[in-house]
């Protein structure tokens, strides 16, 4: 009784901090203040060029992207002069053979110097394409050969006035140069005629404004090789007939199927819904048949 007794042991302990307090206090504590300053810094100018090599990468990804799609039309454009200017220097040898108009030797020799400048500029534009390369140079030697061999000295007959004897050869060729051009004409109209159908198909699809326009160049160009090979067979009936009901068949299934499946589409509506695509396809059928 006279003794105190010791105190207890079991007193309440301070709990111990936890890992993210003591990393807290670590942070905020002044110990190693200037490295915890430089670190945050570190850490934020990392984080700045991160991000900026993120969208300097973006940037120049869609700058390529755009060159690529920039060069790609250019060369486009430029192969549409090349192919209009070779039907231009055509059609003025024509009608210089026909009419011995001294305009169409202007016109043709315009046309050869056209021709040539642009064949050189679609030869710059693809130097890096071998292959694209590779098939421009056999144009340009398929023109100049026929250029050389065929339309200078017919003009130069011209120009002698040696009509007679340019007659004589004309009544001669004048077959087989037709039966040719229709052979090369056919297979470019059925093309354009697949052309528009798989344009259509392809806007139907996606709703990609590009489809549409290359749904137009292949109308364009089915009349431009419909009119070329109307003027062809102009002293044939029946060819002339078949070709008008060709042309006649590809405006109703204009009419009738395409525009309305492209107005639809354009207009945020279902196209199948139309219940076109049957008649569409037979229309297509019937003017593959008639092409083949």
């Amino acid at each position: 009784m006279g003794q105190s007794e010791p105190p207890q042991e079991s007193a309440i302990q301070p709990r111990q901090a936890g890992p993210v307090r003591r990393s807290a206090a670590w942070l905020f504590s002044q110990q190693h203040f200037h490295f915890k300053v430089l670190s945050g810094t570190a850490a934020g100018v990392s984080v700045i060029v991160l991000l900026a090599g993120i969208f300097l990468y973006v940037t120049l990804r869609n700058h390529q992207q755009e060159m690529l799609r920039a060069h790609t039309v250019e060369v486009i454009r430029v192969s549409s002069f090349v192919e209009n200017d070779i039907a231009a220097l055509e059609t003025a040898h024509r009608g210089l053979l026909l009419t011995a108009n001294p305009d169409y030797v202007t016109s043709f020799n315009r046309r050869r110097e056209t021709i040539r400048k642009n064949i050189d500029h679609l030869t710059g534009l693809i130097l890096n394409n071998p292959k694209q390369r590779k098939r421009v140079m056999k144009v340009q030697e398929v023109v100049q050969n026929w250029i050389d061999n065929v339309a200078v000295p017919i003009l130069r007959s011209i120009q002698d006035e040696e009509r007679i004897v340019l007659n004589r050869r004309m009544l001669e060729q004048e077959w087989a140069t037709q039966s040719s051009q229709m052979l090369d004409f056919l297979p470019k109209l059925e093309r354009s005629v697949l052309e528009m159908q798989k344009e259509k198909r392809g806007y139907l699809l996606t709703g990609d404004q590009h489809f549409i326009e290359a749904y137009q160049r292949a109308v364009t160009d089915f009349y431009t090789y419909n009119g070329y090979l109307s003027i062809l067979v102009a002293n044939s009936p029946g060819q002339a007939e078949l070709l008008a009901e060709i042309r006649a068949n590809i405006e109703r299934w204009i009419n009738t199927c395409s525009a309305p499946e492209l107005a639809a589409k354009r207009d945020g509506k279902d196209a199948t819904a139309l219940g076109l695509s049957e008649t569409g396809e037979n229309l297509m059928n019937d003017i593959r048949q008639s092409l083949g």
